[in-house]
């Protein structure tokens, strides 16, 4: 009978729970280096997209004049948390909570969310506060935000990522996924929705 005793495999389960700890914390560090890059996108779309793009003759912005409410460049319409899904994953949830209302125009809430807003800004359809519904200007800055995400999240995580800990050494794939009806990059490199 022989027997055979194996020494050292203790330091590599105790380098290999060392390593899983890294990446988990560096994780945390590339989804929130991720998160802090979405609001400030939004808001070059919002200033780029949607403000610079057209000037209005017939009303005043609440971006000029925030004594009439939120515009819809504020940063308090968004707003991110880290989650945590069943099965160990990890992501970022993004909300962009805009509104129409005006205190000017009393009776310029229109809305009924933030999406029939969003909506109305770029397709330039439905404005109710104009006969012919529109100001002859589409103005995609949602579309144009969620490009920018999915072309250059995987980046912003990777940054961040390596930020916490560099011999960790990962590197961007442009392999962003987004979850429910959200766009996402599937393999190919194609963006769906």
């Amino acid at each position: 009978m022989f027997t055979f005793k194996i020494e050292g495999v203790e330091s590599i389960q105790r380098d290999y729970e060392a390593f899983e700890r890294d990446v988990s914390r560096a994780t945390e560090y590339g989804l929130r280096a991720l998160a802090s890059e979405l609001t400030p996108a939004l808001q070059r779309h919002v200033q780029r997209d949607v403000y610079a793009a057209y000037t209005p003759e017939l009303y005043q912005r609440r971006f000029n004049h925030p004594q009439y409410g939120r515009s819809l460049f504020s940063e308090k319409n968004m707003s991110w948390n880290l989650v945590h899904r069943s099965g160990g994953q990890r992501g970022v949830e993004f909300t962009y909570e805009p509104s129409g209302q005006n205190t000017h125009y009393p009776t310029s809430y229109y809305y009924a969310d933030a999406d029939s807003l969003i909506t109305v800004l770029q397709s330039d359809n439905g404005y109710l506060w104009l006969k012919n519904g529109g100001i002859g200007e589409k103005r995609p800055f949602w579309n144009n935000f969620v490009d920018e995400v999915v072309k250059e999240g995987d980046k912003w995580f990777v940054q961040g990522f390596n930020e916490y800990d560099p011999e960790l050494q990962a590197v961007s794939d442009g392999s962003l996924v987004r979850e429910v009806d959200d766009y996402h990059l599937d393999p190919t490199g194609e963006v769906k929705k």
